[in-house]
């Protein structure tokens, strides 16, 4: 399976992330938080004309519907939590590698937006930091899986 990371996986304007925060939910882990919006319109099928260019935007990444992408995403590193740009940076690459390896694990789900923010202060600090990042994330990570398999027959029903 392709693990690369284009573009049209992260989110990149300050409207994409408004978006994400305004909507209130979120997953709280130990060292990070997840804030996760589920697109509605590829849910439902209401507007067929956002999931049309959904899947016209991404049918360059890709000739397979397999590879879709349907889940992007957005970190964000306060200076407050890591003061170095070093290690905000080296925080940032860890967590879009693990995300990479594991985005497709959400391709049975609508479009979801996921913006990780950091909620441990100097993490840098710790030993084997790397690794509990990576044990946070998957935490997380499988968690928004079972939310949205948890969500996912009272929609069907209301279809029917």
């Amino acid at each position: 399976m392709l693990q690369t990371f284009p573009r049209s996986a992260r989110l990149t304007k300050t409207g994409e992330f408004s978006s994400v925060f305004s909507f209130k939910k979120s997953i709280k882990g130990k060292f990070l938080s997840l804030y996760y919006l589920f697109d509605k319109s590829a849910e439902s099928n209401k507007s067929a004309k956002s999931a049309t260019n959904f899947h016209e935007k991404f049918q360059n990444f890709s000739e397979n519907s397999e590879n879709l992408i349907s889940a992007r995403l957005g970190i964000v590193v306060a200076k407050k939590m890591l003061k170095k740009a070093v290690d905000r940076n080296r925080c940032k690459r860890i967590l879009r590698d693990i995300f990479r390896r594991h985005r497709f694990d959400l391709t049975n789900f609508a479009q979801v937006d996921i913006i990780l923010r950091l909620n441990y202060k100097n993490i840098t600090q710790l030993a084997n930091y790397n690794e509990l990042l990576r044990q946070d994330f998957l935490y997380l990570f499988n968690r928004l899986k079972n939310l949205k398999k948890s969500k996912l027959p009272p929609n069907k029903n209301k279809q029917k």
